[in-house]
């Protein structure tokens, strides 16, 4: 991992399409960034000549939604929800299959490309899409969404059905509607590959993933404390070490201190006896 998304972050300059590209070298270093870019021009350029940022959103969303999930295949891959693929951009390119955030990258990035404003929304436990009604007739926005799922543009009604079945009720909170931070998006998308590799029981993976969620929420003493757990468990005892003496400072008051203190004791002593100059040092 030669760039720190948390830095890149800080800095201004995460993208989303950037992060996700970051994140399948993670886990195919050999991975051609450029060539997943040029990939997205291509998907967009049968489209150029149709003057889209000059039509009404829903007219927009609707031929950005045509193009890619009729003509082109993409798909909500609702027969393998859990596999880690549908997180990784390169593999939803090449495979026309994933989940509502890596779907939705694809719709925003093509949509963009074709100067339509369309942005990421973080609704609970289904990711969509907006675009934006940049041209409001009489004060009134007809701004659209879109399950990237299967392209479907949502009414009222289907954002009520989808609040329910992610909270149990049918209210729809403002918040849940607004436009989500390239690292709100980010943070979503690597949790979601978190659970996918532990799911895989690839924990070599695992801990790329919580590495670069550190680098997002260096201060998250629940992420300090797994990755420090996990470490401990592949075999990387230093580490472990550091990132859990971190968690107990974070979180002195946890219910699980004195756990985590003896699981330090122990690898310290562990430590010692494998190198007894040094733990002395």
């Amino acid at each position: 991992m030669l760039l720190d998304l948390g830095a890149l972050a800080r800095g201004g300059r995460l993208d989303w399409l950037g992060a996700a590209l970051l994140i399948a070298a993670d886990a195919e270093p050999s991975l051609d960034a450029a060539a997943q870019r040029r990939v997205i021009v291509d998907l967009a350029r049968p489209l150029r000549a149709l003057g889209l940022p000059d039509r009404p959103a829903a007219e927009q969303a609707r031929a950005v939604a045509d193009h890619l999930f009729h003509s082109l295949g993409f798909r909500g891959n609702d027969t393998d929800y859990e596999d880690p693929r549908n997180s990784l951009i390169n593999h939803v390119l090449e495979r026309r299959l994933g989940i509502p955030i890596s779907l939705a990258l694809v719709y925003v990035e093509v949509a963009r490309e074709l100067g339509v404003p369309a942005v990421g929304v973080g609704f609970p436990g289904h990711f969509l899409v907006k675009i934006n009604d940049e041209r409001p007739v009489a004060g009134i926005d007809r701004s659209v969404f879109v399950d990237p799922f299967c392209g479907d543009l949502l009414e009222d009604i289907d954002l009520q059905l989808l609040a329910e079945r992610a909270t149990g009720h049918s209210e729809v909170a403002p918040q849940w509607l607004k436009p989500a931070s390239v690292e709100q998006i980010v943070v979503r998308m690597l949790q979601n590959l978190r659970s996918a590799y532990h799911r895989a029981g690839d924990s070599a993976r695992l801990l790329v993933v919580l590495h670069r969620l550190c680098e997002l929420e260096p201060s998250s003493g629940a992420l300090l404390r797994d990755r420090g757990l996990l470490q401990a468990r592949l075999g990387a005892p230093r580490a472990a070490v550091e990132d859990l003496e971190s968690y107990l400072h974070a979180a002195p008051h946890a219910s699980d201190v004195q756990d985590i203190q003896e699981l330090i004791d122990n690898l310290n002593d562990r430590l010692h006896r494998a190198h007894p100059k040094d733990a002395l040092n």
